[in-house]
């Protein structure tokens, strides 16, 4: 029954509501002698099993007679032998006694398991069992280092996964094998004998119980039945709509395709499903199928998992774009501003042939395919754990919320796997399908799905079995397995020879055929339309040419000057001096302050005239900065008043020659604000450049910078620009706390190379870990403004001979 009511109601008690679906005919039966008593109808739907091995009767506690298969008592004595392997090993800590346990206890399994099915397999057949226990004990063992002990105890959780291995190695050592049900062969034979008549023409047989293996090369028959039956759900045939899977739909007797219409009403999917439910193979299935059905110039896909290899499918899937790892944090924000880019572009380009999505696109395409460019591809990303990937990269958390709103117009898709509905939060209401793998949590299941099915009609050792959210409730369904290659398997007739091999066991295995099948079918699709194959992530370069930069960038307007390429955009880094008037450059010692400020002149020189902009040269270690004294925007000071003497000055090198010309600068700058009050434009910019403020700051005592603080506060209004590179000491910063504060009301930040733990922003250690923690190439960096992330970048590099032939052809000829 589907609620504890309406079991109170029939039978006083609300056990009715608890029992599963794998126990068909299961229930409550009351009357005034007897009370309530549970009962078991005679089952002819269920699958036919001729008996194989021994069985023996036995009577329970309630003087109940039970029948014990030789299969329920494998899957008994292999738990009671994984639970000893699992205390065996708490008893040691060396690695080489823990191989030796698990050793001898894969050897006990498979004895165990041939003694109670009578087998005597050959050595052949003795080795493929060993290496199926094997698998499974790793897996046994892997699944319980990573437990989730959130929703349960560690006893309960343990014991959950040691019936899940016991129940996968039997099934796996028995093998899959061609079965019909009982009423079946009852029909069967009725018919045979007496005709088909009235009932066998109007009246359906009651359907089987669904798979529970259920391949994808299974699927194209059940396509087929449903497209015959006339009472069958009509499917949208839409463009991304592919089965993966099969729904119960009891009262009508049939089987529905399980599909997702991702273009359509389906919409992004989210999966939700505890520990081995099945999570990551539902989303290998629906990777595989939606793969087999359209070629890589119309589907990409990106896939994150913890792994960071696609889902195990990174070396052969021909549509995959790129694989991730959460860890990934730069190639991860840079999936995110890929997928915003696509947005916007398409959004243009769909304005441009009056369409509104990409679906109205593919119409006006298929009517006008001359006129109207081929349609971009479909890019589905799929994200197996949210919860991982939030929690290694959160400053995307409102930037995927923003996406999913909008992505599905454009032809961009998620999909979604999570182990509670906490994980995702407020964002499940983005998500138009929503499907609910076994879940320890009664509210999570009645949040996702609207019912607690999922919590109590799935077994554990029912991976792949899902409820699906639907009205008036939820519907069962069977998630299909990653495997298009058509498996021979044992006729009932045969299965009792227990000799035929395991058919659909080897999922690694099954997934790379599947694959191979994929990459051959579209192996020529992709080769005639190279061009529109999927594009891999891009990455910042180890290395920027100035040069190349600055051929990358409109003439106009001029104030922008080039520094580098963004982490982010992958786009030029550009200083604009009319929104941004200083700059302020940090690093440890030998990082790169050096170069970057001969870069930054040298493209300064590059785009404006000198009666555009003047470069006032501040350089007490007389070696950085020498080379740029015949630059022609360099400012010379004649007849310049030095403390008792006067003299000519180009390169400022020390205290009283700074004094000087701060001195006469602020004269020309009360100019200027005369200028400006009269509305009248500033002849050209000034740009003050300072190495090295560290050896300013040391004079004894240090200069004053009052006269022109305040003219440096107006900044890009004035024209006036200051360029202030100090190292990653907080002393010298605060030497001078007036220019400081005048600097900082407009100014970009540039920390060049890694600054000790204690001077790095807390933004960029939170944001950038990974960066941080891996070896950095010369040149790399970080970008601090106001209101904005924190921001990587590659800065450019202009090699001393560029600059020296830069230069010589500014150098006026005598």
């Amino acid at each position: 029954m589907n609620s504890r009511e309406d079991s109170k109601a029939m039978v006083g008690l609300p056990d009715a509501a608890l029992l599963g679906t794998d126990t068909p005919g299961r229930g409550f039966f009351r009357d005034k002698n007897s009370g309530v008593r549970m009962f078991q109808s005679a089952l002819i739907t269920g699958p036919y099993r001729q008996t194989t091995g021994r069985k023996s009767i036995e009577v329970d506690i309630t003087g109940h007679v039970r029948v014990n298969t030789s299969e329920t008592r494998a899957r008994q004595v292999l738990q009671l032998l994984l639970d000893q392997l699992l205390e065996q090993r708490k008893a040691t800590n060396s690695e080489t006694r823990k191989a030796q346990i698990a050793s001898h206890v894969i050897n006990e399994v498979c004895q165990e398991f041939n003694q109670a099915f009578d087998l005597a397999p050959d050595e052949a057949k003795l080795a493929e069992q060993h290496r199926i226990a094997d698998e499974e004990v790793q897996r046994l063992l892997h699944n319980i280092s990573q437990l989730d002990t959130s929703q349960q105890s560690e006893a309960e959780a343990v014991e959950q996964q040691i019936t899940i291995a016991a129940s996968q190695i039997t099934d796996r050592l028995r093998g899959d094998r061609d079965q019909r049900s009982e009423m079946e062969l009852i029909a069967a034979s009725m018919t045979a004998a007496l005709g088909e008549r009235y009932a066998a023409v109007h009246y359906r047989i009651w359907a089987e119980p669904l798979p529970a293996i259920l391949p994808l090369a299974d699927m194209p028959q059940y396509v087929s039945v449903a497209a015959s039956d006339p009472q069958a759900r009509p499917r949208s045939d839409g463009w991304l709509d592919v089965p993966y899977g099969l729904i119960d739909s009891p009262e009508e007797a049939r089987y529905d395709l399980l599909s997702t219409d991702l273009a359509g009403a389906g919409g992004n999917l989210f999966v939700l499903g505890s520990q081995g439910s099945g999570k990551t193979t539902l989303l290998q299935t629906i990777a595989i199928a939606l793969a087999h059905a359209h070629s890589p110039s119309d589907l990409w896909f990106y896939i994150i998992d913890n792994a960071g290899n696609g889902l195990g499918m990174h070396k052969n899937l021909p549509h995959l774009a790129h694989a991730l790892s959460p860890r990934d944090h730069l190639l991860i924000e840079r999936l995110f501003t890929e997928i915003q880019d696509q947005i916007e572009a398409r959004r243009s380009h769909f304005q441009h042939h009056g369409v509104a999505n990409i679906i109205q696109y593919r119409e006006a395409h298929a009517r006008q395919p001359k006129q109207i460019p081929a349609p971009p591809p479909a890019i589905v990303v799929l994200i197996d754990s949210f919860a991982d990937l939030v929690s290694h990269n959160e400053q995307i958390s409102d930037v995927f919320t923003a996406l999913m709103r909008e992505c599905r117009a454009f032809g961009i898709y998620f999909v979604v796997t999570a182990m509670t509905v906490r994980e995702v939060g407020q964002r499940a209401g983005n998500f138009e399908t929503r499907i609910a793998l076994r879940l320890n949590s009664e509210s999570d299941s009645t949040e996702h799905i609207g019912k607690d099915y999922a919590s109590k009609l799935i077994k554990p050792e029912q991976a792949g079995r899902a409820f699906v959210r639907s009205s008036p409730r939820p519907r069962e369904a069977q998630i299909a397995l990653p495997a298009l290659q058509i498996r021979a398997k044992a006729t009932a007739a045969e299965a009792s020879a227990e000799a035929d091999a395991v058919a659909y066991s080897d999922l690694a295995g099954e997934i790379s055929s599947s694959l191979d099948m994929v990459a051959k079918k579209w192996q020529s699709a992709l080769a005639a339309h190279p061009d529109r194959a999927p594009r891999s992530l891009r990455l910042l370069p180890t290395s920027v040419d100035l040069e190349s930069l600055i051929q990358q960038l409109p003439p106009k307007p001029a104030g922008l000057l080039p520094l580098g390429t963004d982490g982010l955009t992958l786009q030029p880094l550009l200083w604009n001096l009319d929104q941004t008037a200083h700059l302020l450059i940090t690093g440890a010692l030998r990082s790169g302050k050096s170069s970057l400020l001969r870069t930054l002149l040298s493209g300064l020189a590059r785009r404006f005239t000198p009666g555009q902009a003047e470069v006032i040269l501040v350089d007490y270690t007389l070696r950085a900065l020498h080379d740029f004294e015949q630059l022609p925007h360099t400012r010379r000071f004649s007849a310049l008043s030095v403390g008792k003497e006067t003299r000519d000055v180009v390169l400022v090198t020390e205290r009283e020659e700074l004094q000087a010309v701060f001195q006469q600068l602020s004269g020309e700058f009360a100019e200027r604000m005369a200028l400006l009050r009269r509305s009248q434009p500033i002849p050209r910019r000034t740009i003050l450049v300072i190495h090295n403020w560290d050896l300013v700051a040391q004079d004894s005592p240090a200069p004053s910078t009052s006269m022109i603080d305040s003219f440096i506060r107006r900044g890009s209004d004035l024209g006036v620009h200051c360029v202030l590179s100090y190292s990653s000491t907080d002393s010298s910063v605060n030497s001078s706390p007036t220019l400081m504060k005048a600097i900082r009301t407009s100014c970009a930040e540039i920390i060049v190379g890694r600054l000790p733990d204690n001077n790095m922003p807390s933004a960029i250690k939170s944001r950038f870990k990974s960066v941080l923690a891996s070896d950095m190439p010369p040149g790399r960096g970080f970008v601090l403004e106001t209101s904005q992330q924190p921001r990587l970048a590659q800065f450019a590099y202009a090699a001393p001979d560029q600059i020296a032939a830069q230069l010589a052809t500014m150098m006026p000829t005598k």
